[in-house]
C-alpha cells in the first residue's frame, strides 16, 4: 500500500505516479490488523526512450529503370516491437511495412518512413525523394532542323548538331560514329562527304551521289 500523496499518512490501494526514471523498481506491502505477517511483490518500470532512425535517407536520383533497395536501422525504444511503415507521400501508398524497400525508378517518389513501438509520440520519421530521370534520348539537326537520312555530292559537306534530353538533363557525351569507327565527341560535326567515298571510286563515280545514313550511339 502506498501513501497516495506525498507525506500523507493516508494508503490507498491505488497509485498514481509519475516516472522520471529510466529503470525503478517498487516493493508493494500488503498488511492487515490481524497478523503480523506481511506479503510483499516487487514490480520494475521502465522508461521507454525515444525511438531514433540511424540510417540517414537522402533525396537521390538513379538511373532510369534501376532498381534501389534501402535498408534501415533503428536505435532505442522497444525494438521487439517496432512498426515500420515506408509510404509514397504523392500517391497515399503504402510501399513497405518492414525495415527495409526496394524500388523500380519509374515514377518520382516522395517517400516518408516512420518507425514506433506503440508509442506514437516517441517514434522517429524521415522524408525524402526519389527523382525520375526518363531515358536519355539523342536528336540529329541540322540549321533547317530535324535531320533525315539525305544524299550529298561530292565535295559537299554538312554541319550537323546533337541534341540531347532525358537523363540528368545535364552532362551529356556526344560521340559520333562512321561505320562503328568514332569521328567526334562534340556536339557539332561537320559532315564532309568525302569521308564516304572509299579512294578506289573512279572521278565518274565520285561525282555521282553517295547516300549515308547516320548512326546514334
Amino acid at each position: 500500500m502506498f501513501p497516495y500523496f506525498k507525506a500523507s499518512s493516508k494508503f490507498e490501494d491505488t497509485l498514481a505516479y509519475l516516472t522520471t526514471a529510466s529503470f525503478e523498481k517498487f516493493a508493494i506491502v500488503l498488511s492487515d490488523v490481524c497478523t503480523t505477517l506481511k506479503d510483499v511483490a516487487y514490480l520494475t518500470i521502465r522508461l521507454r526512450t525515444p525511438i531514433e532512425i540511424k540510417t540517414i535517407l537522402e533525396d537521390t536520383s538513379p538511373c532510369s529503370g534501376n532498381k534501389i533497395v534501402y535498408i534501415v536501422k533503428a536505435a532505442a525504444g522497444n525494438s521487439s516491437m517496432y512498426q515500420w511503415q515506408w509510404k509514397d507521400l504523392t500517391t497515399n501508398t503504402i510501399l513497405s511495412k518492414t525495415d527495409s524497400l526496394g524500388l523500380i525508378t519509374k515514377q518520382t517518389f516522395k517517400i516518408e518512413l516512420t518507425v514506433d513501438d506503440g508509442c506514437v509520440n516517441l517514434g522517429d520519421a524521415q522524408q525524402f525523394t526519389v527523382f525520375f530521370n526518363p531515358p536519355s534520348e539523342a536528336s540529329i539537326l541540322t540549321d533547317n532542323g530535324q535531320f533525315n537520312d539525305t544524299s550529298l555530292c561530292f565535295n559537299q559537306s554538312l554541319k550537323l548538331f546533337l541534341s540531347g534530353k532525358g537523363g540528368t538533363g545535364t552532362g551529356y557525351n556526344f560521340n559520333w560514329y562512321l561505320d562503328k569507327t568514332l569521328v567526334s565527341s562534340s556536339d557539332t560535326f561537320y559532315l564532309n562527304s568525302n569521308l564516304l567515298s572509299p579512294k578506289s571510286f573512279t572521278q565518274r563515280q565520285l561525282h555521282q551521289r553517295c547516300r549515308f545514313a547516320y548512326q546514334k550511339y
